[in-house]
């Protein structure tokens, strides 16, 4: 996709002001593939999904020690 984070954002914003609504929180993470020179831009791509509100990290190993640390209830 030409713009993946342009898509994703509203929809993580959305999805976290709908649960944020209801008292609950929600957490996305995402695994963030890529390279600089990616027509995406991967930067810009991390700091869209950033700024509506997802942990973002450019390894699926990062990613995942998140999930685990979120799952578990410590603080992020």
């Amino acid at each position: 996709h030409p713009d993946p984070a342009g898509v994703l954002a509203p929809a993580i914003r959305a999805a976290r002001s709908a649960a944020s609504a209801n008292g609950r929180d929600l957490a996305v993470v995402v695994s963030l593939c890529g390279t600089p020179a990616d027509p995406q831009d991967r930067e810009r791509t991390a700091g869209t999904l950033a700024a509506a509100g997802a942990h973002v990290f450019l390894s699926n190993a990062a990613a995942a020690r998140c999930a685990v640390t979120l799952a578990s209830g410590n603080s992020e």
